[in-house]
């Protein structure tokens, strides 16, 4: 005999609050890749720009394994891709 907590059609099933937990964190992960791939596409473009070579390496590397925060660098380094 099968206990309630062993029956596959309860245990499978996620409760509403997993789902819409689930369904954000797949929203935040698709979005944190799409704006990491348009930070990574700029810092590219600012090489062309004005800014020390050093500058560009860095807004290059931060892009790529951070990013989004990325524009915070762009944002706040007045120096940089302008």
């Amino acid at each position: 005999m099968m206990s309630p907590s062993s029956n596959p059609s309860t245990v499978d099933q996620l409760t509403t609050g997993e789902q819409t937990a689930g369904t954000a964190f797949l929203i935040f992960i698709v979005l944190w890749m799409f704006f990491g791939f348009v930070a990574f596409i700029y810092s590219l473009f600012c090489f062309s720009r004005n800014g020390t070579t050093l500058e560009k390496f860095i807004g290059l590397l931060i892009a790529f394994f951070t990013g989004p925060f990325y524009f915070l660098y762009l944002r706040f380094n007045v120096n940089y891709c302008k």
